[in-house]
C-alpha cells in the first residue's frame, strides 16, 4: 500500500436489511483518502487480516491507475498524451479513451472525454464565467475527432484537443481496484466506494444484497437525508450532479458538469444516478444523463442495460421503468401524456415521500444553520503515521442537552468512545448500522452539514439559543472539543472561525439554504 494514502479502520459494520439482523462479525470497513476524496472499502472476510490484505491490494491498484489517468499529476500518462500529437498508450488509457469515444457516439455527443480545454477555462474563472469567444473556440476544438489505432494502441490528438477522462476514469479505477481485491484471499464480498461511485461483488456478510442510500440531490450537504435506497447484487452505482464541488464564480454557484455542445454547466437536472454492471459504465452514463433531455437519457440507459434515476431542477424525479425492481424506495407512478412524456419512453416519476418536512414551526421558511468544517491538515498529503480524526458534530440546547447529531466520521465504537463528551450523551444511541451512500463526489477532509430545525427523532424544535459542538479524536493523537453558541431566530448571520493547531476551520451561515 502506498504510504501517501494512509488507511484507517472505520470499524466492523452491519449492512442494513429491513426486518433482519445484520451480520457484524466478519464485515470490515476501511477508509482512505484517495483521488482527492474519501474512499470506503467494505470487505466480508473470515478475518480482519484478510480484509486488510484485500484493501491494500485495491489501494495499490488505485495508486497505479492514478499515475495513468490523472489530470492533476504532472507525470501522468494522460498529461503526456495531451502534450503529444501522437502516442502509443497503455492498455488502461486506451480502454478508457475507447469507451469514452463509444459513449460519445451512443449519446449523440452528450458525453465527451475531449473537454480538457473547456474545463481549464472554467477552473481558471474567478470573478466571472469564461470569455464567450474563448469558450466557443474550446468547444470547437473539442468537436475534433481523435485517431484511435486499436491494433497498436496509438492515439492521435488533433491540435487544440485536450483529453479529460474524469467522468469515466474514477469508475474505471473502482472496477480495477475491486478486481485486485478479489484476487487476494477470495473475500466473501467486497464493496469499494470512491467519492460516491461504487461497485460491489459477492455477499454482504450473511446478506445477499448490498443496500445503498441516495441522498437528497437538492441539499448539497454531507448529512443530506436519504430519499431512496437500492439493493445491489454484483453491480455498480454512480451519481453525478450538483453538490459540494460546485464552483463559486463571482458569488454564483456553477455545477461542474459541462455540456459538450456549448461548454456551459448543465442546469436542467440536479443529479443522475445510474446502476450498471460496471462502475465505468455507471459513472459515464450518469454524466451523459445530466446533459441529455430526460426521455432520451433514460432511453439510452435502458439500451445500455442500466437503470437510472434523474432529479430535475424543479425537484421532480424520473426513473427508468425497472428502477423500482432494485428494491427499496418510494412507490413510483407512471407518467402519463399530460406530463409531456409517453409511457413508451419508459419513464417513471417518483415522489420523495420519505423526505422530512424542512419547515419547522417558528423558523423562517427554507432557512437552516449551515456548517462548513474543514480539517486543518491536507488529508491527501499527510505523513504515513497520521490517522484521520474521528469526528462528531452535534447540536445541543444551551444547557448542553443533545438535540441532533449532524455528522459522524469514523464508525468504530472503540475509537468513537474517545470522543467522550458526545459518547457520554449518545453512547446508548450511537449508530449501530452503517449505510453506504452514493452521491456526487465530495472533497476529502471537508464536511459541509446543515441543521434545518429538527431533533434526532425528526421532531421540530423552536428557535432560540443552541450550541454547535465539534469533537475530534485520533487513534494515536490528541482530543479536541469546541462548543460554539448560535442564536436561531429571524436574523441571518455568517461568520468564520480560523483554524487552530488542533482544530480545523469553521464557517457558520444561518439563512436561506442554497
Amino acid at each position: 500500500m502506498k504510504k501517501g494514502w494512509p488507511l484507517w479502520l472505520a470499524g466492523t459494520v452491519g449492512v442494513l436489511v429491513p426486518g433482519a439482523v445484520a451480520a457484524r462479525d466478519n464485515v470490515y470497513c476501511f477508509q482512505a483518502n484517495v483521488l482527492g476524496t474519501l474512499a470506503e472499502f467494505v470487505v466480508a472476510a473470515p478475518t480482519r487480516e484478510g480484509a486488510r490484505l484485500a484493501t491494500d491490494a485495491a489501494l495499490d491498484e488505485i495508486a497505479r491507475l492514478d499515475c495513468v489517468l490523472s489530470r492533476h499529476r504532472p507525470d501522468s500518462e494522460l498529461r503526456r498524451l495531451n502534450l503529444a500529437r501522437e502516442m502509443r498508450v497503455s492498455p488502461d488509457l486506451f480502454a478508457v479513451l475507447n469507451q469514452a469515444e463509444d459513449l460519445q457516439k451512443r449519446s449523440g455527443g452528450a458525453f465527451s472525454a475531449r473537454m480538457g480545454a473547456i474545463e481549464a477555462l472554467w477552473r481558471a474563472a474567478d470573478s466571472s464565467p469564461p470569455d464567450a469567444v474563448a469558450l466557443r473556440r474550446a468547444v470547437q476544438s473539442a468537436q475534433q475527432q481523435p485517431y484511435l489505432d486499436h491494433a497498436n494502441r496509438i492515439v492521435g490528438r488533433p491540435e487544440g484537443l485536450m483529453f479529460s477522462v474524469d467522468a469515466l476514469a474514477k469508475g474505471y479505477i473502482v472496477d480495477r481496484a475491486l478486481d485486485a481485491a478479489r484476487c487476494t484471499v477470495s473475500p466473501n464480498g467486497v464493496l469499494i466506494n470512491i467519492g460516491g461511485d461504487l461497485r460491489c461483488h459477492g455477499r454482504a456478510g450473511c446478506q445477499q444484497s448490498w443496500h445503498v442510500g441516495l441522498a437528497d440531490a437538492r441539499l448539497p450537504y454531507a448529512n443530506a437525508p436519504i430519499v431512496a435506497r437500492v439493493k445491489l447484487n454484483n453491480q455498480a452505482i454512480a451519481t453525478s450532479g450538483r453538490g459540494m464541488r460546485d464552483r463559486i464564480i463571482g458569488g454564483t454557484a456553477y455545477g461542474t458538469t459541462l455540456s459538450p455542445q456549448n461548454g456551459m454547466p448543465v442546469t436542467a437536472h440536479l443529479a443522475a444516478s445510474v446502476v450498471a454492471p460496471t462502475t465505468a459504465e455507471a459513472d459515464s452514463l450518469a454524466t451523459a444523463l445530466l446533459v441529455m433531455p430526460p426521455e432520451q437519457g433514460l432511453s439510452l440507459a435502458a439500451r445500455c442495460g442500466a437503470q437510472a434515476r434523474i432529479t430535475q431542477a424543479d425537484g421532480k424525479v424520473l426513473t427508468t421503468a425497472d428502477w423500482a425492481y432494485l428494491g427499496e424506495g418510494p412507490s413510483p407512478q407512471q407518467l402519463g401524456r399530460t406530463a409531456g412524456l409517453t409511457r413508451t419512453a419508459g419513464l417513471i416519476s417518483v415522489a420523495d415521500n420519505d423526505r422530512p418536512s424542512l419547515r419547522p414551526s417558528g423558523w423562517v421558511t427554507d432557512w437552516a444553520l449551515q456548517v462548513y468544517y474543514e480539517a486543518f491538515i491536507d488529508l491527501g498529503h499527510r505523513a504515513s503515521d497520521y490517522r484521520s480524526p474521528y469526528l462528531v458534530m452535534w447540536i445541543s440546547d444551551k444547557a448542553g442537552r443533545p438535540v441532533r447529531t449532524l455528522t459522524i466520521v469514523g464508525k468504530d465504537p472503540e475509537y468513537q468512545q474517545d470522543n467522550h463528551i458526545w459518547w457520554t450523551l449518545y453512547g446508548s444511541r450511537a449508530p449501530k448500522i452503517v449505510e453506504v451512500r452514493s452521491g456526487p463526489t465530495s472533497l476529502s477532509g471537508r464536511y459541509p452539514t446543515f441543521w434545518p430545525g429538527f431533533d434526532d427523532s425528526y421532531s421540530a424544535v423552536a428557535p432560540g439559543e443552541y450550541l454547535l459542538n465539534i469533537e475530534t479524536s485520533r487513534e494515536r493523537g490528541e482530543h479536541t472539543f469546541r462548543s460554539i453558541p448560535v442564536t436561531i431566530g429571524r436574523k441571518a448571520f455568517e461568520y468564520e472561525i480560523k483554524p487552530t493547531a488542533d482544530m480545523g476551520a469553521i464557517k457558520l451561515v444561518f439563512g436561506k439554504q442554497p
